[in-house]
C-alpha cells in the first residue's frame, strides 16, 4: 500500500510530485521539465542561465552528436556510445560537487558486471528513459489517452508512471532486482526532457533539478549512496517535433540498499 502525496506548485510546464511507500520500500520521486527550445510557452523554466555549477566537470555542456556523425564501424559505434557515458560522468561530478557543498556524502556510479541480470537502478533508469522517448507520453491526457493523470493537474500525464508497462519507479527498480538482497532500500527518480542545443546538456538538466525543490531534495538525500543516469535521444514530450535534433530524455535514479 502506498500514500500518494502531491507536492509543489506549477512553474510554467514543470510538474512536481512525490510518492512515499512504507518501509522497506520508499521513494521520493522528482519532477519533469518539458524544456522547449523551438516553441516556448509563457512562464516556462528555461533550465539554464549563466553556468553556476560544475565548472570543473568535464562534458557538462556536451551536446551529443547523432550516430550518423560517426563512422559505421565498430570503433565509430564505440565513440557514439561513449558520449552518453561522458554525460553520465558529468552528471555524477555535478551532483557530487553539489552534495559536497551541502555537507552530504558522495554518490557512487553503478557499474554492471558483464552478463549480470541484476541491472538495479541503472537498468531501471535506462528502461524508463528509453520507454519515455519512444512512447512520448509526457503531455496531456487529451494527447495520450490511457496515461495516468497527474493529481494536482489532471489534464497532464504523470511522467513517472509508464502507461504501457504500468510501472512506477519502485516497480521498475524491483523489476531490475534492486533491493532484492537488502532488508531496507529506497529509490528516488528525477526526469527531464528537452530539445535544442542549450536544453540537451547534462548541465541543463542538473541546473533545473538543482533549482526545483523536489529534485534538489532527491539529489541531496543523505541516505542515497548510488546514482545512475538513463539517457535516450529524442524527447518524451509529444509536443516536440518527432525528428528534431538535438533532443534528449534523462532519467536520474538514486538509491540506497542496506
Amino acid at each position: 500500500m502506498g500514500i500518494y502525496q502531491p507536492q509543489g506548485p506549477h512553474e510554467g510546464r514543470a510538474d512536481m510530485h512525490g510518492i512515499t511507500l512504507p518501509s522497506p520500500f520508499s521513494i521520493a520521486s522528482g519532477a519533469i521539465l518539458l524544456a522547449l527550445a523551438a516553441v516556448v510557452p509563457p512562464l516556462i523554466a528555461t533550465g539554464t542561465s549563466a553556468a553556476t555549477s560544475g565548472m570543473a566537470c568535464a562534458n557538462a555542456d556536451l551536446v551529443y552528436q547523432p550516430q550518423s556523425a560517426f563512422p559505421d564501424t565498430a570503433r565509430g559505434r564505440v565513440f557514439y556510445r561513449q558520449q552518453f557515458i561522458n554525460m553520465e560522468y558529468a552528471m555524477l561530478c555535478m551532483v557530487n560537487e553539489f552534495r559536497a557543498q551541502e555537507q552530504r556524502p558522495p554518490l557512487h556510479r553503478v557499474i554492471l558486471l558483464r552478463g549480470t541480470t541484476a541491472r538495479g537502478i541503472r537498468g531501471a533508469a535506462a528502461d524508463h528513459a528509453r520507454a519515455s522517448a519512444q512512447q512520448r507520453w509526457w503531455g496531456t491526457v487529451a494527447q495520450v489517452p490511457g496515461c495516468r493523470p497527474y493529481p494536482p493537474d489532471p489534464t497532464r500525464c504523470d511522467p513517472h508512471y509508464d502507461p504501457v508497462s504500468k510501472t512506477d519507479p519502485v516497480q521498475r527498480a524491483k523489476n531490475n532486482n534492486y533491493g532484492s538482497s537488502c532488508p531496507t532500500w529506497s529509490v528516488g527518480e528525477n526526469t527531464y526532457t528537452g530539445w535544442g542545443n542549450d536544453k540537451v546538456t547534462p548541465r541543463a538538466a542538473f541546473e533545473f533539478w538543482k533549482n526545483s525543490p523536489l529534485h534538489r531534495e532527491n539529489m541531496l538525500r543523505p541516505e542515497f549512496v548510488q546514482i545512475a543516469l538513463g539517457t535516450e535521444t529524442g524527447s518524451a514530450d509529444p509536443n516536440a517535433p518527432a525528428d528534431f535534433y538535438p533532443a534528449i530524455t534523462f532519467v536520474q535514479m538514486l538509491g540506497s540498499c542496506g
